[in-house]
């Protein structure tokens, strides 16, 4: 068995210069190459949104002048350089990853074979949004309580206080679900998980 991925090559240049390694290299441009590296189309997908961090992508380290992220999927971490972070978001504008990609295509730094299998891919692992009318009256009631609760806090917790889950999985599984609904963001930390209703959340509360 083997799982696919795709990834993004790009080289960052001395003088926030950026240049794609299918057309260019050090040699070509006289400039000292810092970074070669690899960006897993989830990560991708989560800067391009402008956002630092998703369900499948969670900060670990920061180090001389890179930040690591450990991707749903990869058993490494990756390590970016924040100059590279800082530009993916600044050249997308939180657009997301479909701008990002006709954007890179209309430069010819993707190819159009590429481009085909990267938004079959993107369309393959899209799940549906959850709207108001998917929520019950118990999923209203956890999402109130939530809102109540600014600490962190680990599942466990989670589930027996507030959610009134007995399964292991039952916090996890609701959280994230609440989570690619649109309706809270999950900040992880080593105390836990805090939870935030997001404007859309509090809409479903009112």
């Amino acid at each position: 068995m083997s799982q696919e991925h795709v990834v993004v090559d790009v080289e960052v240049l001395i003088g926030k210069l950026l240049y794609f390694e299918k057309y260019f290299s050090p040699e070509d441009t006289g400039l000292k190459s810092i970074f070669l590296f690899r960006t897993p189309i989830n990560l991708l997908k989560c800067l391009t949104e402008g956002r630092t961090e998703s369900p499948d992508t969670e900060i670990v380290g920061h180090h001389l002048n890179t930040t690591s992220y450990r991707v749903g999927g990869f058993p490494d971490e990756i390590e970016l350089p924040d100059l590279f972070i800082a530009w993916i978001k600044s050249f997308c504008n939180g657009k997301g990853l479909k701008d990002f990609l006709d954007k890179i295509l209309n430069l010819d730094v993707m190819d159009q074979p590429t481009y085909d299998i990267v938004i079959m891919k993107m369309k393959s692992e899209t799940e549906p949004v959850i709207e108001y009318s998917e929520l019950d009256d118990k999923d209203i009631e956890r999402l109130r309580k939530i809102d109540k609760i600014k600490d962190s806090h680990f599942n466990s917790w989670w589930g027996k206080k507030v959610l009134n889950l007995t399964s292991r999985q039952g916090s996890s599984n609701f959280l994230d679900k609440m989570e690619k609904g649109g309706y809270v963001k999950l900040y992880k930390s080593e105390l836990g998980v805090r939870v935030e209703l997001t404007e859309k959340g509090l809409r479903a509360i009112a």
